[in-house]
């Protein structure tokens, strides 16, 4: 049975695990945030049809090709935001290869040290939702990505799970 674009209620797998319903507009969120990419499998019954959200009409104004090209090349570094330098601390669950790409997008946004595998401290002017747009982009449907601003008491991810997100959310509006 085809997929209805314009239902109202979603779905997302990640790997084996089904995370929904969500509504359309918190879909259009995820994808607005970088939480939901081109390759992101999506479906609108938690038994369905999964097909990549680059497909549905109802994300094509936020999933363009130039949003998601995945180049070789770091993307550029994203603007300061309000001239203040922060402190990031960035947890990426990747391969080594994709660790090396996230390590270069850091050091293009601002000065990085490589703290241990898959964690690196970086200061630079810019948000932590920015410095989440940039990573993952490199990144693919089994990594995890985890970004804390210090500095502002901010914290941005990917690809973690609804458990840990509304986890996340909750500790968040508890502040």
């Amino acid at each position: 049975m085809p997929l209805d674009a314009e239902a109202e209620t979603w779905f997302v797998k990640i790997g084996d695990e089904v995370f929904g319903p969500y509504q359309r507009e918190r879909l259009r969120a995820f994808a607005a945030e970088g939480r939901v990419r081109a390759f992101s499998m999506v479906a609108t019954e938690r038994e369905g049809e999964f097909v990549e959200a680059r497909t549905l009409a109802v994300l094509s104004d936020i999933l363009t090709e130039e949003n998601e090209a995945q180049t070789g090349a770091p993307p550029a570094a994203p603007p300061p935001r309000q001239g203040q330098l922060a402190t990031f601390l960035v947890i990426a669950d990747v391969e080594t290869e994709v660790e090396r790409l996230v390590e270069r997008i850091l050091g293009s946004i601002g000065p990085t040290e490589h703290v241990m595998r898959g964690v690196w401290m970086c200061r630079a002017a810019t948000s932590v939702e920015s410095i989440r747009n940039a990573v993952t982009k490199v990144l693919s449907g089994d990594d995890v990505f985890f970004a804390i601003d210090a500095s502002r008491d901010r914290a941005a991810w990917f690809n973690l799970g609804q458990e840990s997100d509304a986890a996340l959310r909750a500790l968040r509006e508890d502040a």
